[in-house]
């Protein structure tokens, strides 16, 4: 489920993630300031990364290969339910991304940080019970980002049901406080006067 929705994120906010940070450098965000529409929805709608789209469809073939291998009695609502929780976990990494890239209006340079937040996901392809329980506390409570693979997949194999409802909430409230952040960090924009 990570490699989905790894994919997803890569198809719909990888070129967004460096987009803010572009436009403040090149003096060009004042021109996203005034269109007439909300700044985050026209950067991310601009950002789309049509590259990754066979990488997407590769995704779900594995995902559905490795559902029938499982054995599950229902494959079209278990690839529903997987694929709903890649858009849940898409929006977990997009968020905590959108954190940190609503820095680019006070600071230049935020690439570096982006890259190791991404890269934090990493660690959710494995069971976060191999890592001792600091690492496995940070990536659910901190960054929650094994609520992108781990939680969803503990779900779907021991038929636990709130955890799909965790996830959900999870995903709200990441989604919740990036945009409050970047609410809060749009206001620190100044123009560069080029």
């Amino acid at each position: 489920m990570v490699s989905l929705s790894q994919s997803l994120y890569n198809l719909f906010f990888s070129a967004f993630v460096s987009s803010p940070e572009y436009h403040v450098k090149k003096g060009n965000f004042d021109i996203v300031l005034i269109k007439p529409v909300n700044e985050l929805f026209f950067i991310i709608s601009k950002t789309f990364n049509q590259s990754e789209i066979p990488n997407f469809i590769i995704n779900i073939v594995i995902l559905i290969i490795i559902l029938l291998k499982l054995n599950i009695l229902n494959i079209i609502i278990a690839t529903a339910i997987s694929f709903f929780i890649a858009i849940i976990g898409c929006l977990i990494i997009a968020s905590f991304s959108l954190i940190i890239c609503s820095f680019s209006f006070k600071y230049t340079e935020v690439m570096m940080a982006i890259k190791l937040v991404t890269s934090f996901s990493e660690v959710v392809k494995y069971p976060i019970t191999i890592f001792p329980r600091i690492i496995q506390g940070i990536v659910t409570i901190i960054i929650p980002f094994s609520f992108i693979s781990y939680y969803p997949a503990k779900a779907l194999m021991y038929d636990q049901k709130y955890l799909y409802i965790l996830s959900i909430i999870v995903c709200c409230i990441t989604l919740i406080i990036s945009i409050s952040v970047w609410k809060h960090n749009i206001k620190k924009y100044s123009s560069t006067g080029t």
